[in-house]
């Protein structure tokens, strides 16, 4: 069964697209990354923040030339790009601390 974002505010879009899962335990409550940014009730934070070279090590023998040869005999790798990864904790109304707390002390007023 496919996911659903649980804040979306577009009916016809919450089972479209990629969602991330709430990080408390086996939660099933799924949230779009923007959906999960712009509600203030859900918990969105980025924990972490990796940057990886991605090298060409191997040329297509159709672009080796001697330069290419010469280079990937001395070590030297081809910088393609550089990817980010995000670690994020994603935690929903239920289990955010923040509108947990939000929740008692409406429900006590």
């Amino acid at each position: 069964m496919p996911q659903k974002c649980n804040v979306c505010p577009k009916p016809a879009q919450k089972a479209v697209g990629a969602k991330i899962q709430c990080s408390k335990g086996k939660c099933p409550k799924a949230f779009h990354v923007t959906c999960a940014i712009e509600n203030e009730e859900v918990g969105y934070e980025v924990l972490d923040e990796v940057t990886n070279d991605v090298v060409l090590v191997d040329p297509p023998s159709e672009q080796r030339d001697a330069n290419a040869i010469n280079a990937a005999n001395a070590g030297e790798l081809q910088l393609i790009k550089k990817v980010k990864k995000f670690s994020v904790s994603c935690l929903c109304p239920q289990h955010n601390p923040v509108s947990s707390a939000c929740l008692v002390i409406t429900q006590s007023a």
